[in-house]
């Protein structure tokens, strides 16, 4: 892969070569909120890990550090990952953030 694009914003944008696929690399944060949307009406770790593009090791770890966080949880028997109430509210004030970011940066071009 090479770098094809350096934004302002200092992210790097890769290209693979052999797909001309786009590649961005994620934050903590993104790939939290990536694990929530997928969470919302109750998934498998492996419906997890297709939707957020992880690994089995950083699922672990991430579903670890939401459930610490009380924002996921597994309902007992049925293996599925479904959002907690605070879940759902984090995932709307996060949603609500972002729009408001981006208006803000359309605002500013």
């Amino acid at each position: 892969m090479e770098v094809r694009k350096i934004r302002k914003s200092g992210e790097k944008v890769f290209v693979s070569n052999t797909r001309k696929q786009k590649v961005k690399y994620r934050g903590r944060m993104g790939i939290s909120m990536a694990i929530l949307e997928t969470a919302r009406e109750g998934v498998t770790k492996s419906r997890i890990m297709s939707k957020a593009y992880l690994s089995s090791g950083q699922l672990i770890d991430y579903l670890s550090f939401l459930e610490k966080c009380d924002l996921i949880r597994c309902e007992k028997g049925t293996a599925l990952y479904r959002l907690t109430e605070s879940g759902f509210k984090f995932l709307e004030a996060s949603n609500e953030l972002d729009s408001l970011l981006s208006i803000n940066s359309i605002r500013k071009i």
